[in-house]
């Protein structure tokens, strides 16, 4: 039987500028949809290494693709490490390695529905084992793919807002101004919110969708952005992105502070708060 050689971990000693640094043309967010477009087409990558009738050749082929992805998905990792809590890069790290050690032993298998490197129908016979752990190895990597385009969405909204200020002000959104003219929102407790002075209590669903955004909060203002599957997910509220569009309308104090942006692609939903620094007296 095949040995797997030990995985190439990404850092800073084994990962070349090219694989683990974005350059002036290419961002962040753009690595992530180039990783996850690569990951996506990780079980086809399986099917194609049974043009190899060796299985340690195949082994082998894959194990080359595992080292590439893994250092290809470096700067996103490091990315999360930086501007994220600890346990979103880890989370990012034990669905990746997994997922690549699974296709490297997939190809170790013997799978006769991809000989050739094609796959094929064998009449009156149940899928091979084989073929039933690649299947499910799709489907992984599809989610897995998935996830990655939705980080991509943030992070260039996130990048965006760090830039938006300089912008010439007739072009500046909502949350633009908001990062330059307003204050932070502040979660004070039991559904008490603050920008300055002005302090409003707000209803329990209300406070379970901005709680979600609260989760990432720091002493300095931000921005926070959330997808929606993971907004709805989080809050227990399947409109959630409906209530935090509706707080912009219903609370005029909160109206520059969430942006929720229209169309597919432009950025997640954004909050832009901070941990409160001081306690003051709550009013309604």
């Amino acid at each position: 039987m095949p040995r797997r050689n030990p995985r190439l971990a990404p850092n800073a000693e084994n990962a070349s500028n090219e694989q683990t640094e974005a350059t002036a043309t290419e961002t962040i967010a753009d690595r992530a949809r180039q990783m996850a477009e690569r990951i996506g087409r990780l079980p086809d990558d399986v099917v194609a290494s049974f043009a190899l009738t060796d299985s340690c050749e195949r082994v082998r082929r894959l194990q080359q693709i595992e080292a590439k992805l893994s250092l290809g998905m470096f700067p996103l990792i490091s990315w999360l490490e930086r501007r994220r809590p600890a346990d979103k890069a880890e989370l990012v790290k034990r669905r990746l390695f997994p997922l690549l050690q699974e296709a490297v032993q997939c190809a170790q298998l013997e799978i006769p529905e991809y000989a050739g490197g094609v796959i094929t129908g064998i009449a009156e016979r149940a899928p091979s084992d084989g073929a039933c752990r690649t299947a499910a190895m799709m489907t992984t990597a599809k989610l897995f793919a998935a996830t990655l385009r939705a980080w991509a969405d943030d992070i260039e909204a996130e990048d965006g807002q760090r830039r938006l200020p300089q912008a010439e002000p007739p072009a500046a959104s909502p949350a633009t101004e908001a990062a330059t003219t307003l204050q932070a929102l502040e979660s004070l407790g039991d559904r008490n919110y603050r920008i300055g002075k002005q302090t409003k209590v707000i209803e329990e669903s209300e406070d379970a969708v901005l709680q979600v955004f609260f989760k990432d909060a720091r002493r300095e203002p931000m921005w926070i952005s959330q997808n929606q599957n993971d907004l709805k997910n989080q809050s227990g509220y399947e409109h959630a992105p409906r209530i935090l569009k509706k707080m912009q309308t219903k609370y005029p104090l909160m109206a520059q502070v969430i942006d929720c942006p229209g169309k597919r692609g432009h950025g997640g939903l954004k909050v832009y708060l901070m941990k409160p620094i001081k306690n003051q007296a709550k009013s309604s």
